[in-house]
């Protein structure tokens, strides 16, 4: 049997890979592929031992079953579906069913360990049975705790390396647009630090902050070369600190050479931001997609 034959037994999907559940007389029933041609078969149940003794059973008896256990309330078989045919493993989940409603099983809430109208939900990563109640309260518990503001300010404050990366060493000329790369990350994970999780909201502060950091990177590295000009034209008989010099870049900053001047190195600079900020969030996704997401499943 092959995995499709298996998946077309009217499995409903779920949004973790390879997960799937099953709804038979409302028993719910958590189906997950495993390498090696294993299928987990696990579901949230009563304790007797009367159902272990059957689980048992069916392991010694069975020799397309690899594992049979009931552990506290965690039901779960484990099966290899390669040698098997779909009348089988039909056979097996409803002999399963059979075997609940002989022995008065009832699926039970994960957490509470309740029965009740219950579903399955994907929460935080896992597959698992609750009802309404006990979704909404792990969910409600299990959010993060940062704040979007919180996380630009972070961002804001780790982009000011990338800033002073900028502004010290601008005399390289377009050598000095690497320093976006350092602007990128700085402010892609600042934000992350105290922020919420990346999204797009997420993204489009990143680039908002990188470019503020970088335009304040400018402002240093304008009053830096008044400095050096001031110093070299007097032959060092005027000695002003970077500060003193900042009243003076304003005007500089008017000038339309002057702009012209800049505007290569900023845009090549920002370039390097957005697309370091991308490449980040690209491997980020794949990691943290799913993390923190709750979905409850009442479509039957």
């Amino acid at each position: 049997m092959k995995k499709q034959d298996i998946i077309d037994l009217k499995l409903n999907p779920t949004d973790k890979p390879d997960y799937y559940y099953l709804v038979i007389d409302e028993y719910i029933l958590i189906l997950a592929f495993m390498p090696f041609y294993r299928l987990a078969i696990m579901s949230s149940v009563t304790h007797k031992k009367s159902l272990s003794d059957y689980l048992n059973r069916l392991y010694i008896h069975n020799d397309d079953i690899k594992r049979a256990y009931l552990i506290d309330h965690d039901l779960g078989i484990v099966l290899n579906y390669r040698r098997m045919n779909t009348k089988e493993l039909e056979a097996i989940l409803k002999n399963l069913v059979l075997t609940f409603k002989e022995l008065k099983i009832h699926t039970v809430d994960r957490f509470t360990k309740q029965p009740g109208v219950l579903y399955p939900a994907f929460m935080a990563e896992d597959i698992e049975i609750v009802s309404r109640q006990s979704f909404a309260k792990q969910e409600r518990e299990h959010q993060p705790k940062k704040s979007q503001n919180a996380g630009l300010l972070s961002a804001f404050l780790l982009g000011l390396i990338g800033s002073w990366m900028f502004a010290h060493y601008h005399k390289l000329g377009l050598i000095v647009s690497l320093s976006g790369i350092i602007l990128g990350l700085c402010t892609f994970f600042g934000y992350l630090w105290l922020g919420e999780r990346m999204d797009k909201k997420g993204i489009i502060g990143s680039f908002v902050i990188s470019a503020v950091d970088l335009l304040i990177g400018q402002v240093f590295a304008t009053a830096i070369s008044i400095k050096d000009g001031l110093v070299a034209s007097t032959k060092n008989t005027m000695h002003l600190s970077l500060f003193e010099t900042l009243p003076l870049v304003p005007h500089f900053l008017v000038d339309q050479d002057v702009v012209g001047a800049m505007l290569p190195y900023l845009g090549l600079t920002l370039l390097f931001v957005i697309t370091t900020i991308l490449i980040c969030f690209s491997f980020y996704k794949k990691g943290h997609s799913l993390k923190n997401t709750y979905i409850l499943y009442d479509q039957r």
